[in-house]
């Protein structure tokens, strides 16, 4: 049994992890069962979030990799893991974006910051130095997933609507 200091530092740590991903619950009804064949790798210090986000991803996502800051995230990249979408908080974010854009066989990869700070100049800060989406925390999942989603489809007709043209002569 918990004392009553950790039932409280316990409560203290789901609201905040409530504060930060908004109102959805993994178990909510209408979310899509099908599973994508893609990889996503989230970027955060707070392993609740890491914690949370792993595990509403992996029912929309075949594999979610985590990282707890950006050196474990460029080693991630610079490994022999493919990754097809980054999810960043914007503490770490920032650099990766301009690792990310600089580097020619990462340019391809959307990234997404987060962020509970909602100052327009860091989210114009994270667009201009590459990033896809700027979401501000309290996130909502089926909105996080929406949009994640909503990439890999816009791509997916990019690719097809570019393989299907003959080249040109």
């Amino acid at each position: 049994p918990m004392s009553r200091t950790e039932e409280e530092s316990a409560e203290e740590i789901r609201n905040n992890i409530n504060n930060l991903i908004g109102s959805h619950t993994l178990d909510e009804p209408g979310w899509k069962k099908e599973i994508r064949e893609v990889t996503l790798m989230v970027v955060d210090d707070n392993e609740d979030v890491i914690a949370f986000l792993q595990k509403a991803l992996q029912r929309h996502y075949r594999n979610v990799m985590v990282a707890t800051n950006g050196i474990d995230a460029k080693t991630i990249l610079y490994g022999n893991q493919r990754i097809d979408l980054i999810i960043s908080d914007v503490g770490d974010g920032l650099e990766l974006c301009e690792c990310v854009r600089n580097e020619e066989r990462f340019r391809h990869i959307p990234l997404i910051l987060m962020s509970s700070n909602d100052e327009l100049s860091l989210k114009m800060t994270g667009i201009e130095k590459g990033a896809d989406i700027f979401l501000e925390k309290p996130l909502d999942i089926g909105y996080l997933i929406a949009q994640i989603d909503n990439i890999f489809d816009k791509r997916k007709v990019i690719w097809d609507s570019f393989s299907k043209r003959p080249y040109p002569a």
